[in-house]
């Protein structure tokens, strides 16, 4: 018998929390071509072991360059980043994308091993190949290392994105949005991929990576920016759901590899590898700047959605409107107040509780916003992650907090109007698209960008999800019931303060670790 047909034995291998691993061959009979087959044992969803089973569209005919790591107490399975993206059609394609079907020379394969992946995603989720070669996000450690201080580390610290995509699966399996809703808004996010539509045929055009906070965007198969880059430029927007944390998009350009053309990063990107020389400068003259929020126009990124920190109270302890002022006065209202365990935009809502206007908050006051904190701070609870800030309202832990709009949101629907929330006196955030220095696809990554300004799918991720529309011109179509949540409605803008970048980005490293050091003391 040759070495090719010799019957392997199974082996094992230990994930964190001791769910073994078994590595068999894959039948050929039905395939096309030798692959291997990989299923966990014993497997904790149907989507898993779907997942390992649709690796055959990457990992063919033999284990090399396979590595078996444990994650988040799973031992997944990954190929090297080389073998993932090379120059053809089919395998720049991410899993999430499914088998491309006119370039793929093992067609049959795929189509079976892609089968096997869609009956799963029916069921659960599963993490996508990108997610198993980032190594559970050990790429943030650059940042990490200046951040890092006493309890959570910024790794730990949940994004807006991510929490997003979190909220979308919540009411996904409560039955409050559809499937197809729910991949309507991952993709107009960023976190799903594009599919091909009906329509005429457009000219190719050169795909576009985009990288984004994904994992759950592996089950979406329809994508809003996607499918409108796909439908008036004629290309696909290809996702990497890994994550751009900024030491791996700082790491991909000092060793001149970068695979991705956009991230969907913040200030903290702009701040730090904008002035390293490792971001591309948005072209203006492609993409609209009037179309876009003025305060987030920038010169290494540009705004993609739009989100707010808002006051949310017990309406049965607390009967009106709170204020700054009344979110730091203990006596006036007895018990917890809840917070991001973050200076950003923490120092923001101190400085108005302590008299200073919004309009007049920067530069920020460190140290009377500092004071202002230590005055409570035996009375506050931290949040790391989006749940945990609807649990600590929810159970009545806290009093009133301080989170993200789209968590308040659905809490007032959830406890039929028992928390309460408001835009007054919020804080308004904008997410940022950007592009890495060296990007294969630099010129297309500009077009893209300008398609993504379009308004239709930037309305249809407000009424799926609460992010607001980064074009103003948005407004004008938005459906009357959804103004009321959209953070940048003219009547809404008009109560907040505006996030300034430009100061956080110069002060946010250090900022943040005197505040961690304040808090902890």
């Amino acid at each position: 018998m040759s070495p090719a047909r010799r019957s392997w034995r199974p082996r094992l291998a230990t994930a964190s929390r001791g769910l073994p691993l078994r590595i068999a061959r894959a039948s050929t009979t039905t395939m096309a071509a030798k692959a291997w087959m990989l299923t966990i044992c014993p497997a904790g969803s149907l989507a898993t072991r779907s997942f390992v089973s649709a690796s055959l569209i990457v990992i063919r005919k033999e284990l090399t360059n396979v590595k078996i790591m444990p994650i988040a107490g799973l031992v997944v399975i990954a190929t090297s980043a080389a073998k993932c993206r090379t120059s053809t059609a089919h395998q720049r394609t991410t899993l999430e994308a499914g088998p491309n079907l006119a370039s793929n020379p093992h067609r049959e394969s795929d189509i079976l091993s892609f089968a096997a992946m869609r009956q799963g995603l029916e069921t659960d989720f599963g993490p996508t190949v990108q997610d198993v070669a980032s190594n559970g996000g050990r790429d943030r450690q650059v940042r990490e290392a200046t951040l890092k201080n006493r309890g959570t580390t910024m790794a730990e610290l949940q994004t807006f994105a991510e929490d997003c995509r979190e909220i979308l699966v919540e009411r996904h399996r409560r039955g409050e949005i559809s499937r197809r809703g729910m991949m309507l808004a991952l993709g107009a996010m960023g976190l799903a991929p594009a599919v091909l539509r009906g329509g005429p045929a457009l000219a190719a055009a050169p795909d576009v990576v985009m990288a984004n906070w994904g994992g759950d965007a592996l089950k979406a198969m329809t994508a809003t920016f996607g499918a409108n880059y796909e439908k008036n430029v004629g290309g696909k927007i290809v996702m990497d759901g890994t994550g751009p944390s900024n030491g791996k998009i700082r790491a991909m350009v000092e060793a001149k590899a970068v695979t991705w053309d956009i991230c969907d990063a913040g200030s903290a990107a702009i701040g730090e590898l904008g002035p390293l020389g490792m971001l591309e400068p948005i072209d203006y003259s492609v993409v609209d700047k009037s179309k876009t929020i003025p305060q987030f126009i920038y010169e290494f990124g540009v705004c993609n959605y739009l989100f707010s920190f808002v006051t949310a109270w017990d309406t049965t302890k607390i009967k009106t409107t709170p204020t700054p002022a009344d979110f730091f006065d203990i006596k006036k209202y007895p018990g917890k107040r809840m917070v991001r365990k973050d200076a950003q935009p923490m120092l923001e809502l101190a400085l108005m509780a302590d008299g200073v206007a919004p309009d007049k908050l920067y530069p920020l006051d460190v140290k009377r916003a500092f004071a202002k904190i230590a005055s409570i701070k035996e009375h506050l609870l931290y949040w790391e992650n989006g749940t945990q800030s609807q649990e600590l309202l929810r159970n009545g832990e806290v009093v009133m907090g301080w989170l993200w709009h789209t968590r308040a949101n659905l809490l007032k629907r959830e406890t039929k109007g028992r928390i309460d929330w408001n835009f007054n006196d919020g804080v308004l955030v904008s997410g940022l698209w950007v592009v890495p220095k060296g990007a294969p696809q630099v010129k297309q990554a500009m077009i893209a960008l300008k398609s993504f300004q379009d308004p239709e799918p930037q309305v249809g991720l407000l009424a799926a999800l609460g992010n607001g529309p980064s074009n103003p011109a948005a407004n004008a179509i938005t459906p009357a019931e959804l103004q009321p949540i959209n953070p940048g409605a003219e009547a809404n803008l008009a109560v907040q303060a505006k996030m300034n970048y430009d100061w956080w980005m110069k002060n946010y490293a250090e900022t943040l670790i005197a505040y961690r050091d304040m808090i902890s003391s």
